[in-house]
């Protein structure tokens, strides 16, 4: 009998005897075959509206973006479930942002606001906004770009509204790219520690299950894109299953030999 069908043959002694027969390596090289599916709960999307993950419009003047853009070319896209929720454990969560090739010469910055949900007769007030310029690296092809919120300050049980916008040109709004969703700080949940290092990749994707049966995908996201670099069919099989299975081979792109890009938030006065 072969090595997998005895662990399959094993598998099922052991769903009858209710007890757990199989011992998982606890190797952070590999991840084994018969563990690999971080499967995300599905939803509905978002509808339209002022919430979208993806940016869908082009300039009313017919001016050039700075992104590469037609047909055949994938737009700025949000990593996050179609219903643009992105709940989060933490209270500085990440944004993971597809931006396409950019085609232009000149320093192109972005910008991250979020702002908390508008009470009846009251303005979202802002909460916070962080500027930062695009990678260089992006002017030899686009790639997935990874947002840490420093200083965000999300408050547990809180929810709030976001935009990612990119400014191709600061005297003109109409070419401003930008996607938006909403965080939801959920209460009584830990989040990830800050070495995963530590961490075997069996217990990753034990980690990122748990997450994802709870629909908190800052957190089910972190960790599949830590196990990326050791399996990526985590990672592909986490996009597929919030419909963005065609970002499954982008490349990350790093910020100033940094893994994340840190947008250097203003002071707002209240």
């Amino acid at each position: 009998m072969s090595f997998r069908k005895q662990l399959q043959s094993l598998g099922m002694l052991s769903a009858l005897l209710g007890t757990s027969l199989l011992v998982y390596p606890q190797s952070s090289q590999a991840i084994p075959e018969f563990l690999v599916s971080i499967d995300f709960p599905q939803s509905a999307p978002s509808g339209g509206g002022t919430l979208s993950r993806t940016y869908g419009g082009g300039s009313r003047t017919g001016a050039t973006s700075c992104l590469e853009e037609g047909d055949n070319v994938e737009p700025l896209t949000a990593l996050i479930p179609e219903d643009t929720l992105v709940k989060t454990a933490d209270s500085e969560p990440t944004l993971y942002v597809y931006v396409p090739k950019t085609v232009s010469s000149e320093e192109i910055s972005a910008t991250v606001v979020i702002l908390t949900p508008g009470q009846p007769r009251q303005l979202p007030e802002e909460v916070y906004v962080g500027k930062t310029s695009l990678p260089d690296t992006l002017n030899e092809g686009g790639g997935i770009v990874r947002y840490k919120l420093e200083g965000a300050d999300l408050k547990a049980g809180e929810t709030y509204t976001w935009s990612f916008s990119i400014h191709c040109d600061p005297d003109k709004y109409d070419l401003d790219r930008y996607v938006r969703g909403v965080f939801q700080r959920v209460e009584d949940l830990e989040p990830l520690p800050a070495n995963l290092d530590n961490m075997s990749a069996t217990s990753l994707v034990a980690k990122a299950n748990e997450y994802a049966a709870d629909a908190i995908w800052n957190e089910t996201v972190n960790l599949a894109a830590k196990l990326r670099s050791l399996d990526t069919g985590e990672w592909a099989g986490l996009l597929k299953s919030v419909n963005l299975p065609q970002f499954e081979s982008i490349p990350f792109v790093s910020c100033q030999n940094s893994e994340y890009c840190v947008p250097e938030p203003e002071d707002l006065e209240f």
